[in-house]
């Protein structure tokens, strides 16, 4: 049986009509043009009474606003959308699923892990009680899990993040083989996992087979093989492999300026990247890079740079936030800050002087001269002298110096004498042996004497 026109309600093809312009001209990245349409749609619906169409147009909005950082938006539209089903299908309403885990991706892009956690674990149970533990959307939603939990840093717990994503990759290769493109995006995330957990050859390994379907299965032009370049861009970057990740940056630049045109968010991302990339490699030592190679490397980060600014400044304004994002990385780099000279302190204060500490008052009366003026107090004792041996005169002889030297010697030989000491004649080696012997060895070279 044909249909006729009348068999739909008013509006309805308008409004199908519109909602689908909506979807293509985002997916074209034309986002002014994909919100004109997706608001007239909802006008469309509402004149047909059809608020689960709404719902839809509402998902479909918010998940736009937050691919555009309008998160505030984007949690308003998802809520109303949210709103609608629960009320119009129920609390446990299959759609609820899609619903809830876009509300989990934008709670975990805006960093409020915390409230995604639950929100996605209910979207779990109700795609596992409506579609079973094998579904699409179950494995879209047990990726989205292994997103938080590989985003939380402060709660940040790898394993299950693998375990996740790990099973989101099993489902979807089961259900649409190994070459979907579906695939590839869990294998970039994947990959994303090992880099945090050092493994760069299973990084690698991930990333190579997503390109590989993607470029098979998109082509390689398509905007989502420039999306495993960036991925595989931080992987040499990681590894400070410069040269491999300027390789991968400068296709996916094209690729950008191929599918979004000269100028866009994309294109201005990538170019602030490379700069960075670029000044990394020219102050990595390095063997094969001569000092010219090293300048010129700078200059050429310089350059896209100051490109990525010109860019942003034509896109977003002077005053936004991205722009100023380039401006402080080109002033970093063109006026580094000089180390800062240690600080002089200053002198300490003088020390105060030292209090002098006056007398208790005394409750003598003062002594009074004959005149009535008090008389002054009488003066301290003076400190009592150790007594000294008395100095001896010095006796001046009128002897010659070298004269009174000799007869000293003289005098202290002849108290020797006395005393019994025996005097050596340091010229006298025998004497001087004779002298260090005892008194027996003494007797014995006596006897010997006497007998010669």
């Amino acid at each position: 049986m044909a249909l006729s026109r009348g068999s739909f309600p008013s509006g309805m093809i308008v409004s199908h009509l519109l909602y689908n312009l909506g979807s293509f001209m985002e997916d074209m990245s034309k986002y002014g043009m994909a919100e004109e349409s997706y608001s007239k749609s909802i006008e469309f619906y509402e004149r047909a009474s059809q608020k689960l169409e709404i719902a839809k147009v509402y998902t479909s909005l918010g998940s736009m606003f937050e691919a555009l950082s309008r998160s505030a938006e984007g949690e308003k539209m998802l809520f109303l959308s949210l709103e609608i089903y629960e009320r119009e299908k129920g609390t446990d309403a299959s759609e609820l699923a899609h619903v809830l885990n876009k509300i989990g991706i934008l709670y975990t892009n805006s960093g409020r892990y915390k409230e995604a956690i639950p929100i996605l674990q209910r979207a779990l149970r109700i795609a596992e009680s409506n579609f079973g533990d094998d579904s699409i959307m179950t494995s879209d939603i047990i990726y989205s899990l292994g997103c938080v939990y590989l985003a939380d840093v402060q709660n940040r717990d790898l394993d299950k993040a693998e375990q996740s994503l790990v099973r989101a990759l099993k489902i979807k290769e089961k259900l649409l083989g190994d070459w979907d493109p579906e695939v590839s995006h869990i294998l970039n995330r994947l990959g994303t996992l090992y880099i945090e957990q050092d493994q760069f050859n299973d990084a690698e390994e991930c990333f190579e087979r997503a390109l590989l379907i993607r470029e098979k299965k998109l082509g390689e032009g398509h905007s989502r093989v420039a999306q495993t370049l960036k991925h595989m861009l931080s992987l040499y970057e990681m590894q400070e492999n410069y040269d491999r990740a300027l390789e991968m940056g400068y296709k996916a630049l094209q690729i950008f300026k191929q599918t979004f045109g000269e100028e866009h968010m994309h294109v201005s991302s990538m170019l602030l990247r490379l700069g960075s990339l670029c000044w990394a490699k020219a102050l990595t030592p390095s063997k094969t890079l001569t000092a010219k190679d090293k300048k010129d490397t700078q200059e050429q980060a310089k350059k896209l740079l100051h490109e990525a600014k010109a860019m942003r400044e034509k896109l977003f304004g002077i005053d936004h936030k991205l722009t100023k994002q380039v401006q402080e990385v080109l002033d970093h780099l063109e006026h580094p800050q000089k180390e800062k000279e240690p600080q002089v302190l200053p002198p300490p204060p003088p020390r105060p002087a030292a209090e002098v500490r006056r007398p208790p008052p005394s409750d003598r009366k003062p002594v009074l001269s004959s005149n009535g003026i008090p008389l002054p107090p009488p003066p301290p004792p003076k400190p009592s002298a150790a007594p000294q041996a008395p100095v001896q005169p010095r006796i001046f002889r009128s002897v010659p110096a070298k004269q009174e030297a000799f007869e000293e010697e003289i005098l202290t030989k002849q108290q020797r004498l006395k005393k019994g000491v025996v005097t050596v004649d340091k010229a006298n080696a025998r004497g001087a042996a004779i002298a260090m012997l005892g008194r027996k060895e003494r007797k014995i070279e006596f006897k010997k004497k006497l007998k010669k």
